[in-house]
C-alpha cells in the first residue's frame, strides 16, 4: 500500500488510501492537477479499485498511469511525424526558391544582385553575420521583456505556445534550421531584390497567419523582423546573416514558448 501511494505521489498527485473489509485497496486520488509528459491536465476526483491478486497489485502497475503512458507514446509519435512533415515542407520550399531565383533573375538567391554597399565577398559575409546576430539578440531580448509586461505580448505568447509546447529539443532545432532556410531563401533571397525591402517584409508578415485576436500583432511582429532581415541582405548582399539570425530567433523563442507558461501558478512548471 505504501509503495502504491509513493508511486502516485511521484506523479505529483495527492493520494488518500484505505483498506476495506473485502480486502480491496481503494485509491482516492483527489487531483487538482495531474502532470503527464510535461502537460498540466485538469482532473476531478478519481477512485481506482484494485482487487487483491491482480497483476497491477502484484507488479505495482497503476492501470491509469499505464494508459497515460500509452497515450503519451502515441501522441509523441504523432508529433514526430508532423514535425518531419513540416520540416520536409520547408526543405521543398528552399528548393523551390532556389529554382525560381535561377529562372527569374538568373542568379542564386543567397547573393543580392545589387547590394547597397560595395563590399568584398569576405566583408559582405562577415558584416552580414555580425548584423544578423545583433538583430537576433535584439529580437530575443525584446521578446523576454515584452511577454511578462504587456498583455498583447502575453496573449501572442499564449496563442503560439501550443505549437511548441510538446516539441523536443531536437525537433525545435530541426524546425528552426529548415524554416529559417526556406523562408529566407523565398522572402529575402527571391522576393527582396524583386519587390524591395518594405514590400517583401509586408508579404512575409501577412504570410504569418494565426487565429484569434493576436493575428495582427503576429503579422506586425513578423513584418518588422522581416524588414530587419531584408535590410541586412540588401545592405551587405549576403543572405548568411539573415538565415543565421532567423534560425537563432526561432530556436531560442520556440524553446521559450515551450518552457514559459504565463498563466501557470508560481512554483508549478509549464
Amino acid at each position: 500500500m505504501k509503495d502504491v501511494a509513493q508511486r502516485a505521489d511521484h506523479l505529483g498527485v495527492g493520494v488518500g488510501a484505505r483498506e476495506q473489509d473485502d480486502g480491496r485497496v481503494h485509491l482516492a486520488i483527489d487531483v487538482a492537477r495531474l502532470s503527464l509528459h510535461g502537460q498540466w491536465v485538469e482532473k476531478g476526483a478519481v477512485e481506482q479499485a484494485v482487487p487483491p491478486g491482480s497483476p497491477e497489485r502484484l507488479h505495482g502497475v497503476d492501470p491509469m498511469c499505464q494508459d497515460g503512458v500509452m497515450r503519451g507514446r502515441w501522441s509523441q509519435t504523432t508529433r514526430s511525424t508532423a514535425t518531419l512533415q513540416v520540416a520536409g515542407g520547408y526543405a521543398v520550399l528552399s528548393a523551390f526558391a532556389i529554382a525560381l531565383a535561377l529562372i527569374l533573375r538568373d542568379g542564386v538567391p543567397w547573393e543580392h544582385p545589387q547590394p547597397w554597399a560595395a563590399l568584398s565577398s569576405l566583408a559582405a559575409v562577415g558584416s552580414s553575420v555580425a548584423l544578423g546576430l545583433a538583430l537576433a539578440l535584439v529580437i530575443i531580448v525584446t521578446t523576454r521583456a515584452a511577454v511578462p509586461r504587456f498583455r498583447w505580448a502575453r496573449q501572442l505568447h499564449e496563442d503560439l505556445r501550443p505549437v511548441a509546447r510538446e516539441l523536443s529539443a531536437g525537433q525545435i532545432l530541426l524546425l528552426a534550421v529548415l524554416s529559417s532556410l526556406g523562408e529566407e531563401l523565398l522572402f529575402r533571397g527571391l522576393a527582396t531584390p524583386l519587390l524591395g525591402v518594405g514590400l517583401s517584409a509586408v508579404v512575409f508578415g501577412v504570410a504569418h497567419q494565426i487565429k484569434g485576436p493576436s493575428r495582427w500583432v503576429w503579422i506586425a511582429w513578423a513584418t518588422l523582423a522581416g524588414a530587419g532581415f531584408g535590410a541586412i541582405f540588401a545592405l551587405t548582399g549576403s543572405l548568411l546573416g539573415p538565415v543565421l539570425a532567423h534560425a537563432v530567433v526561432n530556436a531560442v523563442n520556440l524553446s521559450y514558448l515551450r518552457a514559459y507558461d504565463p498563466g501557470a501558478p508560481e512554483g508549478h512548471p509549464a
